[in-house]
């Protein structure tokens, strides 16, 4: 092992100068990548000498403090959600996605922290298309800041998706975004029925706003009953009386799609009850006829909305990519309200001709925003969550600590790391999921491999998360040298000293 090992691609005379400075010419990476390690002669052989490196490791996936977090609360007094310095210490219920399939999920969300004090972030700028009443089809910039390894959830093609770093946002990607507007989000799913189906073990019936706030999403403000149940609290609220079977009532929710057998089911009473007190009132109809009133009412808006934007020179499929359904529905509803289709050459010329702004959450630019304070979360299961109205991851996949030290020492052999390598081969895991044992026996084997050391250790000081700090260590002595002993006697210490150890991140 005299020769100096090479990076594939590179030729000895680019590797020429290579010194503990490092070279040059290598290129940082930001995946796991041994293949990047380098080394240069032991040049004292005659000796037996200890090299010790601590390198620290930042590991965290942040976003600044004010950065907004769409949980479950009374959204009358947090309509944009809360930042994330004020979830600090709490516990509760956050927005996020299925990544897979992209459908909107409530999960539980815990150890809510300040990772890092006043690091670099970069700021990634959005365009925006606004859906609330007051600001309908209006478009805003928005922002959300966060360290530049910060993984973003980005759209592939219809209904696909991938996890893109935020230095790595490039003009004019579509992040996957809340789509929110009134009480429902992705999908149009009502929020509040997200968080119960998050909450409640048993089989989820009618949501209940304990409050009668239906904006009010806090998970003790909610109740699972039955139909019976939902509709006797509400009459009660609004009409002072508690009358299941109000006339007035039956006869509005058959004219919007229900039939005497889904209202029986819904009164817990017999088919003939409720046709013998609406019956004489309404056009009888077919099961399939109801159905497609429930049909036509519950897409009534979402099909007012979709011939608005098509009127306006949107193309089908821009328009089924930001409704999150398919192209043929865009073009039945809009058929279905009397729409005439363009054809798709004229369609994509037409639409060049228009100044009109993206449908989605678009990527405008990543600038460097300084440094600030950052903070994290965990999130159970999908390991995401909705902040400033896009989906961010929240850590590695196995939740792991945000900062680690770590300490190598080796007695050196024929070769010895270059030092500048070892540094870009460490960045490497700053986005590794990996459990911090494996880490530290991965880098431990991997320079084992490298240069072959008399005798090398590895320890790994992860700052506490979840109450629980981890200190990892491994050592190896080579066969071909008397070195055994020395291991033995250092993994003692080790042990000796570890019920005397402070947790501090500076160990």
């Amino acid at each position: 092992m005299s020769e100096t090992k090479r990076h594939e691609g590179r030729s000895a005379e680019e590797l020429e100068g290579v010194t503990l400075l490092g070279n040059q010419n290598t290129t940082y990476k930001y995946d796991y990548t041994p293949e990047v390690l380098e080394t240069f002669p032991n040049k004292h052989p005659e000796h037996d000498y200890l090299v010790t490196f601590d390198a620290y490791e930042f590991t965290s996936l942040c976003v600044t403090g004010d950065t907004m977090i769409d949980i479950a609360t009374d959204e009358t007094v947090n309509p944009d959600g809360v930042p994330i310095k004020d979830l600090v210490g709490t516990e509760g219920y956050v927005f996020c996605v299925d990544p897979e399939t992209l459908q909107p999920l409530a999960r539980k969300y815990s150890n809510v922290r300040k990772t890092r004090e006043n690091v670099p972030v970069v700021k990634v700028i959005m365009d925006v298309l606004m859906r609330d009443k007051e600001h309908y089809n209006q478009h805003r910039t928005m922002t959300i800041k966060c360290t530049p390894d910060h993984p973003f959830l980005v759209r592939r093609g219809f209904k696909g998706s991938e996890w893109v770093k935020a230095k790595d946002l490039k003009p004019d990607m579509r992040l996957v975004a809340s789509q929110r507007h009134g009480d429902c989000m992705r999908y149009d799913k009502p929020r509040h029925r997200l968080v119960a189906e998050a909450i409640f073990d048993e089989d989820l019936m009618q949501v209940h706003h304990i409050d009668h706030n239906h904006f009010n999403n806090t998970p003790d403000n909610l109740a699972n009953l039955s139909n019976s149940e939902h509709h006797h609290l509400h009459r009660s609220q609004d009409y002072g009386y508690d009358e299941s079977l109000d006339i007035d009532t039956l006869v509005a929710l058959y004219e919007m799609g229900e039939n005497f057998s889904s209202l029986a089911k819904k009164y817990n009473c017999d088919v003939s009850t409720i046709e013998s007190r609406i019956g004489h009132l309404v056009n009888k109809r077919s099961q399939q006829e109801s159905l497609q009133i429930q049909c036509d009412m519950k897409n009534f808006e979402r099909d007012q909305e979709i011939m608005e934007l098509y009127q306006k020179g949107y193309l089908l499929s821009e328009i089924a990519d930001y409704m999150q359904i398919h192209s043929t529905t865009v073009s039945q509803a809009i058929k279905h309200r009397g729409g005439a289709i363009r054809e798709s050459n004229y369609a994509r010329y037409h639409r060049r001709t228009l100044d009109l702004p993206p449908l989605n959450h678009k990527v405008v630019a990543v600038v460097d925003a300084g440094c600030e304070d950052v903070y994290n979360m965990e999130v159970e299961d999908v390991e995401n969550y909705f902040a400033n109205e896009v989906i961010v991851h929240n850590c590695p996949k196995t939740g792991q600590p945000d900062f680690a030290k770590v300490v190598i020492n080796y007695v050196p052999n024929e070769v010895m790391v270059e030092s500048k390598s070892l540094k870009i081969y460490l960045f490497s895991f700053r986005s590794r999921g990996d459990f911090h044992e494996d880490c530290i026996n991965t880098i431990c084997n991997d320079l084992i491999a490298l240069m072959d050391p008399k005798y090398i250790e590895v320890k790994g000081c992860f700052a506490p998360r979840g109450g629980i700090a981890i200190f990892p260590a491994v050592s190896w002595a080579n066969p071909k040298f008397d070195y055994e002993d020395f291991r033995k006697q250092r993994m003692l210490d080790l042990v000796r000293d570890a019920s005397n150890r402070t947790v501090r991140y500076d160990m």
